[in-house]
């Protein structure tokens, strides 16, 4: 029963994030065609939803192992506002997971006076700060916060080939423990929260690399079309002079 929880819950968060994209693609005029709940398979359960961000459709397959949503409209925005689409998902999952952390915490306090409790001061502050912060989030901080995780899993994965770790049975009984509905619900906030930074490495198709792509079109593709017509007119009179 806990675990079928804990799949519900993380499968709400993945249609969150997908709702999250859609929500800015619904506002910077490229539509919603689809959000699916699973990648493309012959098998797939359709809903066409008409009041939901001008009619939509929601889809469901069995390969469940990741979601997608779909633009009506080819996307031809600048970096910022694409900026905004990429990153909105893993924003909508980092706000889930700290409000599920944060109820978790709240539910836990003893007295009073530990409603001043650091941690729960912190959750608070995420939840409350970041949905009024979100272009400085998707513009400023989700890129180089996906470029730095990407190089830190690096980091960690080569020192674990140099010296291996061997985590004993107690500690994987540890992560994967769910005694009650309390562990249920902290796991799959940190999930959420996992999944949002996650989609922020700088790998394609993930939202990061779909973030780098953009930032590289926008903004590096103009000097490297200025090198090559320089190196192109440089060539044209070695030849002809």
């Amino acid at each position: 029963m806990l675990i079928t929880l804990c799949v519900f819950l993380i499968i709400f968060s993945m249609l969150l994030h997908e709702f999250g994209h859609a929500i800015y693609m619904h506002k910077y005029g490229l539509g919603v065609d689809t959000i699916s709940l699973g990648y493309p398979f012959p098998i797939k359960i359709r809903f066409r939803l008409k009041r939901v961000f001008d009619g939509m459709t929601l889809q469901l397959t069995p390969l469940l192992i990741g979601a997608y949503a779909k633009a009506k409209y080819p996307a031809q925005l600048p970096y910022n506002k694409m900026a905004d689409i990429y990153s909105a998902g893993a924003l909508v999952n980092i706000l889930f997971g700290g409000i599920i952390l944060t109820f978790c915490r709240i539910i836990r306090l003893e007295n009073i006076n530990m409603l001043f409790d650091s941690q729960l001061i912190v959750l608070l502050l995420i939840i409350i700060v970041l949905p009024f912060c979100n272009k400085i989030f998707s513009r400023f901080i989700a890129l180089p916060l996906g470029v730095s995780l990407f190089c830190y899993i690096l980091w960690v994965f080569f020192q674990a080939l140099m010296k291996p770790a061997n985590a004993s049975p107690e500690t994987m009984q540890m992560l994967i423990h769910v005694s009650n509905i309390y562990d249920a619900f902290v796991i799959s906030a940190i999930l959420s929260i996992g999944i949002g930074l996650l989609n922020l490495l700088p790998i394609l198709p993930m939202d990061g690399g779909l973030l780098v792509d953009s930032f590289l079109e926008n903004y590096c593709y103009p000097i490297i079309s200025l090198d090559a017509y320089i190196i192109e007119l440089i060539s044209y009179y070695q030849v002809y002079s």
